[in-house]
């Protein structure tokens, strides 16, 4: 079953070095490249918003409880991430504190106003002392699994999970008081 399917209905956006914005009925906007050492985006931007920003509040994230669902949920994440790059023989992530918090941080943002989007990823590159980061968000997914699945069925989100050079991630997930489930996957590189 795909996760993808009319189950779920679940919308994704990624962002990063290239990226690509799946949107309901199947449509793909045009690429965009980001040069993460000057944080310029290239190329077109059709069809792409870049939303409101969102500045993680670093400690404010850092002293929020993390439920056990949404632990259970960052985990499967995880797991299912560094299963589909090792059965590419690339090498699995290590979760990176700062990326946590800018994915947690996204993932509430996203939750509370109901929307996905990307948050400028400038400031986490500095913050989190990267050379180069990239970003997935999806809503609607009901598993940690399923997102990186839904990730992987589409070619800018499946990019970004097995781009060789990333070597840190962080991964937040929001249970929405809509009922949804929201995601961030902040990729990086030091």
């Amino acid at each position: 079953m795909s996760p993808l399917g009319p189950a779920t209905r679940a919308l994704l956006a990624s962002v990063a070095v290239t990226a690509s914005l799946l949107v309901p009925g199947g449509a793909v906007a045009q690429p965009v490249a980001s040069d993460g050492a000057r944080g310029a985006l290239v190329g077109q931007t059709a069809g792409l918003s870049a939303g409101p920003s969102v500045e993680p509040a670093g400690d404010t994230v850092r002293a929020r409880r993390v439920p056990r669902a949404a632990v259970r949920y960052e985990k499967q994440a995880l797991r299912a991430t560094d299963a589909e790059r090792s059965a590419r023989d690339l090498r699995r992530l290590r979760s990176h504190r700062c990326l946590v918090r800018a994915a947690r941080a996204q993932a509430q943002a996203m939750a509370a106003s109901g929307t996905i989007y990307h948050q400028p990823l400038g400031p986490v590159m500095s913050r989190c002392g990267m050379r180069m980061v990239g970003e997935n968000v999806a809503v609607g997914f009901t598993s940690g699994r399923a997102v990186v699945g839904g990730w992987m069925d589409s070619p800018g989100h499946r990019d970004n999970l097995l781009r060789r050079s990333y070597r840190l991630v962080g991964i937040g997930a929001v249970k929405g008081g809509d009922g949804r489930w929201y995601s961030a996957q902040v990729l990086g590189r030091s």
